[in-house]
């Protein structure tokens, strides 16, 4: 077989391998596991969720959960988000990035890619019986939704509005609506919204609006790509240890007061400084005997002489002012307040972010909702596949620790992120701020990456669980003693935003983008890339620039290479007559290939090491490219 042949062989191999991968990938093929296994997996991971569910008090539990929303999808308000939030739990539920491509313009820097329908806005629409329909649960500022007007000059949609029909099709599921709205609209169409309002069977009031872009939902609950798998929502905060009572690792709360991930809180809204405060007031079990209802009031042994032992917990987030440096974060800001006359002594349990945007379906990345962390200086990650092959070996435990045990002393993050391809989600650090207290990051007893799914079972029986593993984080405070009526704050950065070297730079998190071992080489190709951008506003032309340089500077490495060829293709004959005359005498034949060589100046290496010198600054060029946030969603030229 000469080397053509061999090439060949190799060639219709590799295609044949990779047509294979191809179809089961599209087939969902696959080797089925042995069923002893998958049994033993779902028992397992069934007796784990009992106990990580384990009844807990529930405050409003009656109560129906709302969804508010701050921030706006207006150009003119020069937003980066609109977060939305629900009561119940006080956590984060989804997070759109509205941000603008230009100061005047209405298209959005960060769109959805896989599709291109209208945007009527995110409604956390259910579904309702009588009328049949989708009922409205919020509505954004700046949303077509809100900007929706009927004939008679009535604007906006409102929470408990129930759509009956859209773009002249019936709504009578939440489903429907959002079918709809994928395959029968378009963005800048106007769309007739009919729409039943209190109750008022009889009075269907109609409007109409003219549809905008959807947002990049970089915290996405409910993808259109995968099936819907039920996880909590992002940065739950849950008591873990009060006092002498504390949880197990398995358990996300104590189950002796009430929960605080499943609870109703209090909430407080200011539009105008883009926050909302939430907060519950818990009952806590007496110090020497455990409470046997959290709920309930305390004996008259407990009352005599004492108030009622509460704590009292707080959150705010607050939206980061767009104009400044620093825009692609939330404030988190947590408080502890002891309403006794009894010292406490408290630890408390942060989640982090949870179903991240994740977008290796069109991209030749294997990056799959990673977390990545800097504590005490010690940049480290863990995939998100490695995370669920944790979880599956470690049912009864599936939490992995991101503390160094070999670390002496306290430990810190500078930073804690759930990381996909082009975003990342998580705790930063402030580098600058006019409030020291806030700069300080907190000093962890634990942090634990973990399957973020409700139930741990779904790791047994959920094949797209460990395909696309929807995976988070959360740390744990070191003890916080509590005088009586004293209060203890923590703050908490919430870095929400694109993976671009600009942004990270400020926010003290440039090792994030993984550039691989020639990291200099790519950095400066990709600074190129930019400025060839800013000249010509294209990015396929800036690449085709940038290809063309790097070949015309690596030109005379190259033609050094091709020059070798030849000289190699010429001396062959002669060579062989070397190797046939000598054939017996190895020492003779290299001595006479050496004068040869020399005869000609021809160095056999010169066609090797011009290789070796191009394959850095060519690996280089594919990381500054493929790890390009700027270039995601961009068009080779304008109109394609």
């Amino acid at each position: 077989m000469d080397k053509n042949q061999l090439l060949r062989f190799l060639l219709i191999m590799a295609m044949m391998m990779l047509g294979m991968q191809i179809v089961m990938r599209f087939f969902d093929i696959g080797p089925e596991e042995p069923v002893a296994q998958k049994q033993q997996l779902e028992q397992q991971a069934a007796a784990a969720m009992e106990l990580e569910t384990a009844a807990t008090p529930i405050i409003g539990a009656e109560q129906d959960e709302q969804i508010i929303a701050i921030g706006s999808y207006d150009p003119a308000a020069a937003q980066k988000y609109i977060a939305y939030f629900s009561n119940r739990g006080a956590a984060l539920e989804r997070l759109e990035l509205v941000e603008r491509s230009g100061n005047d313009s209405d298209d959005l820097k960060y769109g959805v890619i896989e599709f291109k329908h209208g945007y009527l806005g995110y409604l956390a629409a259910t579904d309702n019986g009588n009328p049949p329909g989708a009922k409205i649960r919020v509505v954004a500022d700046g949303t077509p939704a809100a900007l929706a007007t009927t004939e008679s000059g009535i604007t906006g949609l409102q929470v408990g509005d129930i759509i009956t029909r859209l773009a002249g099709h019936e709504i009578t599921t939440v489903e429907d609506l959002h079918n709809i709205l994928l395959q029968e609209t378009n963005p800048a169409e106007e769309i007739d919204i009919e729409v039943v309002r209190d109750d008022n069977l009889d009075a269907k009031l109609t409007f109409t609006t003219k549809l905008g872009q959807r947002p990049l939902e970089i915290i996405d609950p409910d993808p259109d790509t995968i099936p819907f798998r039920e996880a909590p929502y992002s940065f739950l905060t849950s008591l873990v240890q009060v006092n002498n009572t504390t949880a197990a690792l398995t358990q996300s709360e104590l189950d002796n007061i009430a929960s605080m991930r499943h609870s109703i809180w209090d909430m407080q809204i200011d539009n105008d400084a883009n926050y909302i405060e939430f907060t519950l007031v818990v009952t806590l079990p007496p110090q020497e005997t455990a409470a046997t209802d959290a709920t309930s009031e305390p004996s008259d042994d407990n009352k005599e002489g004492s108030t009622p032992t509460e704590l009292k917990i707080s959150k705010r987030f607050t939206l980061a002012d767009p104009e400044n440096a620093l825009p692609y974060h939330l404030d988190l800001d947590l408080a502890f307040t002891n309403l006794s006359n009894e010292r406490q002594s408290i630890v408390f349990r942060q989640d982090g972010a949870n179903n991240i945007i994740n977008e290796t379906w069109w991209t030749s990345t294997s990056k799959k909702r990673d977390i990545k962390w800097k504590i005490n200086g010690e940049e480290d990650d863990v995939r998100g596949t490695d995370i669920v092959a944790f979880a599956q070996d470690n049912i009864d435990s599936p939490f992995e620790s991101l503390l160094n045990p070999s670390e002496p002393g306290d430990q810190s993050y500078q930073y804690i992120v759930s990381d996909s391809q082009f975003f990342a989600v998580g705790f930063s650090v402030p580098l600058s701020t006019d409030d020291p207290e806030s700069a300080k990051s907190m000093v962890l007893k634990k942090a634990h990456s973990f399957p973020a799914e409700t139930s741990l079972a779904v790791l047994a029986t959920n094949k797209k669980s460990v395909e696309l593993p929807n995976t988070s984080f959360f740390v744990q405070s070191k003890h916080i003693i509590l005088e009586p009526n004293a209060r203890h704050s923590q703050h908490f950065q919430v870095f929400a935003g694109p993976k671009s070297d600009e942004v990270l730079a400020n926010y003290g998190m440039d090792g994030l983008i993984e550039y691989g071992w020639f990291r200099s080489i790519a950095l400066v190709l990709g600074g190129i890339l930019s400025f060839f951008y800013s000249i010509f506003g294209n990015y396929g032309i800036a690449i085709i620039l940038l290809t063309v340089l790097v070949r015309a500077c690596l030109h005379p490495l190259s033609r050094k290479q091709v020059r070798g060829a030849q000289m190699m293709g010429f001396l062959k004959p002669q060579m062989k007559r070397i190797g046939d005359k000598y054939k017996d005498d190895p020492q003779k034949k290299s001595l006479k290939t050496q004068e040869l060589f020399g005869k000609y100046g021809y160095n056999p290496l010169s066609g090797c090491l011009p290789v070796f010198f191009q394959m850095p600054i060519f690996f280089g060029l594919y990381r500054s490219i493929m790890v390009n946030t700027e270039l995601r969603g961009e068009p080779l030229l304008d109109g394609l």
